[in-house]
């Protein structure tokens, strides 16, 4: 299984992680406002059981901005880190539709050990 360590790592292996199928019929526009190391604005935009993820602003208006630190959603990514446990402990913040983030992980599924 990928541990991912940087932000790039995560960029690189996005394709890859995406789950086509269960992002059918939806669409959405997640922003990233990470502080720490990689820190910066990045985003992710899921259309036509496509996604795509960059640096900077987002194509189109975010449909839920993630406010936290890259080691925070690194830890989430590689499961070492429960995002309903950091959203309540606030390591992680929302801004816009939380169902959105929800559906993160249904889109981006951890391959089965």
């Amino acid at each position: 299984m990928i541990v991912y360590e940087s932000l790039q790592q995560v960029g690189a292996a996005i394709n890859d992680a995406f789950d086509p199928t269960a992002a059918n019929g939806d669409a959405a526009v997640v922003r990233f406002e990470f502080t720490g190391t990689e820190g910066g604005s990045y985003w992710l935009q899921v259309a036509e059981m496509r996604c795509a993820f960059g640096a900077g602003d987002p194509p189109d208006a975010a449909t839920v901005t993630i406010f936290c630190t890259v080691e925070d959603w690194l830890c989430i990514l590689n499961g070492t880190l429960n995002p309903v446990t950091a959203y309540t402990r606030g390591r992680l913040k929302l801004k816009g539709n939380p169902a959105t983030a929800l559906k993160l992980q249904k889109w981006f599924p951890r391959p089965k050990e």
